[in-house]
């Protein structure tokens, strides 16, 4: 805003400084000439309306009546609303510091009674950040496991004759339930031919990156003692995801990004405590909620019966999620990723540097987003925000994770190329607008694991003196 008045000393003042001031000014000048000795002489004659009220002016009484009449009477309502704004303050200050305490209060009372108020699927957890609740049901005859990971309780130790291997991932990890690919790739391994066992334990947390994936590796995942561990990188957005100016935590029940020099947070009874309210976080929460599935439900009922599958988002709010996530593919937007990036090298580093200590192998597998497969979704996008496909190079994000662990010596493989020709001859592998695999998407991913393990297994069976059963 410009200024409206500037002062000679470099003050600037604004036009409501600059109504305050005059109408203070006309307050102390309507009290100077409001007394009844500046007004003698002065006959205010008052017809037979309003309309017709006429001001006379005494003899020698200097400027117009009714300017000098209107003086006194706005200083009288100023002075009136003064009174009343003073009287009444008293109550508001008492209303306003009840409202604040009890806020407070409620707060208190949140926090205390957290886990029995917040009964949602993510818990604060001091060490990661969050995690999933453990031992709660997440489907049908299914609970997490002691650690609030989507698998069954393992004895820490493995078994003897057994090759235990752990795969690291995020909501990957949680698609289809019992069925999801890392469930199916253990049955797949239970009968091999040269009777060596293997164990496949699941340790995803939905909504993680590399760097909270290997700090739930330290915490929990080394618990089991595995033989090797698999990172299963989310090409769709584990770059997008990886800031490292953020830290995010569960208030309550809700998600809270702070930053990491904030990190740890002060806690009472257990639980973070912020400058934000966790029943502003939980209304935002739920707010967001109800304007996807106003938009989802909306869609649902606009379309035609014969073409209404089950879908997880909107079309359109899909489209955007993965226009944000193809960002990491963007020519035009590299350098933006480049502290990302660099955040999830340096993830990569120290898991592999930490299984080192421990004689562990370690491997990475890409996982395809649906964009990065489909040219269909690619065109509806580019479509939906009026780009070019020029501007992106698709495969970026699998060949920034190759040269990563090309330099760290460690072997990567990536499942696009098999959903890519999968996709080709017309299979379904994702689940309608979302991008988490389906059933199918699932076993494929089992099944080329399965080839990749084959080779890996006897070798590590043979470093460790694991003789078949």
């Amino acid at each position: 805003m410009k200024p409206i008045v500037r002062l000679h000393a470099g003050i600037e003042l604004k036009a409501f400084e600059t109504r305050l001031i005059l109408a203070a000014g006309a307050v102390v000048f309507a009290k100077r000439f409001s007394c009844a000795e500046r007004f003698k002489g002065l006959n205010i004659v008052d017809g037979s309306s309003p309309r017709q009220r006429v001001f006379v002016r005494g003899p020698g009484r200097g400027p117009s009546a009714p300017f000098f009449w209107f003086l006194p009477v706005m200083s009288n309502l100023l002075q009136r609303s003064i009174t009343r704004l003073h009287s009444a303050l008293p109550l508001l200050l008492k209303v306003a510091l009840a409202g604040v305490l009890t806020l407070l209060l409620l707060e208190l009372v949140l926090i205390a009674f957290n886990d029995r108020i917040f009964e949602g699927a993510f818990v604060y957890d001091g060490d990661i950040g969050f995690r999933m609740r453990p031992d709660i049901e997440v489907g049908p005859g299914r609970r997490t496991n002691e650690f609030g990971f989507n698998d069954r309780d393992y004895p820490h130790s493995p078994p003897p004759g057994a090759v235990r291997i752990l795969v690291l991932g995020d909501s990957f990890n949680w698609a289809q339930g019992a069925r999801n690919y890392t469930h199916l790739l253990e049955e797949s391994l239970e009968n091999r031919p040269d009777g060596i066992s293997v164990e496949v334990i699941n340790v995803g947390y939905p909504g993680t990156h590399s760097h909270e994936q290997f700090l739930a590796l330290k915490k929990f995942g080394l618990r089991y003692n595995p033989h090797l561990v698999i990172l299963a990188f989310f090409l769709g957005n584990d770059f997008v995801e990886a800031e490292p100016w953020r830290k995010r935590i569960v208030v309550g029940g809700s998600f809270a990004d702070i930053h990491p020099l904030s990190w740890p947070p002060a806690e009472i009874l257990g639980q973070p405590v912020l400058m934000r309210s966790r029943l502003l976080l939980l209304l935002r929460d739920q707010g967001r909620i109800l304007r996807r599935n106003f938009e989802l439900q909306f869609e649902k009922w606009s379309r035609p019966k014969s073409s209404k599958a089950e879908m997880t988002f909107s079309t359109d709010f899909y489209l955007r999620l993965e226009h944000a996530r193809m960002q990491i593919a963007n020519r035009t937007k590299e350098s933006e990723f480049g502290p990302h990036t660099d955040y999830v090298f340096e993830s990569l580093s120290e898991i592999r540097a930490t299984l080192d200590s421990r004689s562990i192998d370690f491997i990475v597998v890409g996982l395809p987003d649906e964009f990065q497969i489909s040219p269909e979704l690619r065109r509806a996008v580019l479509a939906r925000f009026e780009e070019d496909a020029s501007q992106y190079r698709w495969d970026r994000a699998s060949e920034i994770l190759k040269d990563f662990c090309s330099r760290l010596g460690v072997g990567y493989y990536d499942l696009t190329p098999a959903f890519s020709r999968a996709h080709q001859g017309g299979a379904i592998l994702y689940a309608h607008n979302d991008s988490h695999w389906n059933a199918a998407g699932n076993e494929l991913a089992a099944g080329e694991l399965f080839e990749i393990l084959n080779g890996i297994v006897p070798g590590i069976a043979k470093r460790h003196a694991i003789s078949p059963r």
